[in-house]
């Protein structure tokens, strides 16, 4: 019998030039070892987001809107909760960050997931 993954609350946001900053609505991630996935929406439509967080704290994640493009998402993980890092795709790209929420025990669960994961990335 598979294990169900829990999804947990988290805040976002990705910034491109003329758009400016632009909310990630919705999203949740689940942490399974070094895996990382999660659902969410923002303005261009509703995503699915599937990566790794590698030994050294590397953080790497494809978001892919449903029936539309992907976009590339490489960064770090501080240890606290907080991934951030540079989104791109061709001709295109700019910063991120995602946040599990605090304030919810099962944030804190995640947390503790990506704590656990051992050497952080740069800060």
């Amino acid at each position: 019998m598979s294990e169900v993954r829990r999804l947990v609350p988290c805040e976002g946001w990705w910034e491109q030039v003329f758009h400016g900053r632009q909310p990630m609505d919705d999203l949740q991630l689940a942490v399974d070892g070094r895996a990382v996935d999660g659902v969410g929406t923002d303005i261009i439509g509703r995503f699915t987001l599937q990566g790794l967080i590698s030994d050294d704290g590397r953080v790497s994640i494809l978001k892919d809107y449903l029936g539309r493009h992907s976009v590339r998402y490489e960064g770090h993980h501080d240890g606290e909760g907080r991934m951030w890092g540079v989104w791109s795709l061709p001709g295109f790209n700019g910063r991120w960050l995602i946040a599990f929420r605090r304030e919810r025990g099962d944030a804190i669960d995640a947390i503790d997931a990506i704590d656990d994961l051992g050497p952080r990335g740069k800060r």
